[in-house]
């Protein structure tokens, strides 16, 4: 009986049920507290941005990571009638429609991982972690070479997203959403390599490779996505249009090779200080000063600060 008890409780860690339960305990013991609940592990990202804009002490936030957009929206719902409590939603916009709701914020690109591959993001990086100012001729190349490559990883992957949009699209009709493999297992399989001039790629991926890649076994309309596809292939500003995690991939593979060229000088004239930056260790919070806020969140915050905190 324990046993069994374990496994369920296991099974559902992070749903909204148990989300709830535990808000309730909390708000029982701080009923004046804000809190905030995220698909994932998101308050890395909008955890200074919410001290900054609602002006308060982070002691003051009590934090949910209720593993998935969905799984927010039922806590959302759930709470409609607790009118007086200072609660908060974030959700990323992902391929689906605009989610309009009262106190839920969803961002304006993909994900907030899209936030960090900004030419400002990349700006911001490259100036402080490299000690370049942004006039010297080191930084205008090295963000010339990253805006470029950044193109032409997204539209090697066009397709890729192309497919993931339209089995979104498809399978939201049913309520359902596959679980796509890790970032890395799929990309991994497209391309070979990423450098701060080159990016090298294993032979174009058919829908049906595509397909089996995404490990997705319902049935597709080819010509759909092929015709998304090159819709996708022309589009600007894809870096916050396509999926975020893959943006951050691509982040991680430039600014690897951008480090080992620089350490074994063959990428920056009259360079010689030390570069000591580590891109793999949690790269959402590493990285969090120098990702983009947008107006959007801005707005919202203190939209939220004047509700709660200036009545």
């Amino acid at each position: 009986m324990e046993e069994n008890y374990v496994e369920e409780l296991v099974a559902s860690k992070g749903k909204s049920s148990v989300i709830l339960a535990k808000y309730i305990c909390d708000h029982d013991k701080y009923p004046d507290k804000t809190f905030c609940f995220f698909e994932g592990e998101d308050y890395k990202y909008y955890r200074s941005r919410i001290i900054q804009y609602l002006d308060i002490e982070e002691e003051e936030i009590f934090h949910y990571d209720c593993n998935g957009k969905k799984e927010v929206l039922k806590v959302y719902e759930d709470l409609l009638e607790d009118e007086n409590v200072k609660k908060i939603f974030f959700i990323d916009k992902d391929f689906d429609e605009d989610i309009i709701k009262d106190k839920v914020f969803q961002t304006s690109c993909y994900s907030i991982e899209n936030y960090y591959v900004t030419d400002s993001a990349f700006k911001h990086f490259l100036s402080t972690e490299f000690d370049i100012n942004m006039n010297n001729k080191n930084f205008i190349k090295c963000l010339k070479d990253y805006t470029t490559m950044r193109e032409k990883f997204n539209v090697i992957i066009a397709k890729l997203n192309a497919y993931i949009y339209y089995i979104r699209k498809r399978d939201s009709k049913n309520g359902e959403r596959i679980n796509l493999p890790k970032e890395k297992d799929i990309l991994n399989k497209i391309i070979k390599k990423i450098e701060v001039d080159e990016i090298s790629v294993y032979p174009e991926k058919s829908i049906d490779e595509i397909k089996e890649i995404l490990q997705d076994d319902k049935e597709i309309n080819v010509n759909e996505i092929l015709a998304l596809s090159r819709e996708f292939e022309t589009r600007t500003g894809k870096e916050m249009f396509f999926r975020g995690k893959f943006e951050i991939f691509f982040l991680k593979k430039f600014v690897t090779s951008l480090i080992n060229k620089v350490k074994n000088e063959e990428y920056f004239e009259a360079y010689d200080k030390e570069i000591h930056i580590d891109i793999n260790n949690n790269i959402i919070t590493y990285l969090s000063s120098y990702a983009d806020t947008f107006q959007d969140l801005k707005e919202f915050l203190i939209s939220l600060k004047k509700l709660y905190f200036e009545k």
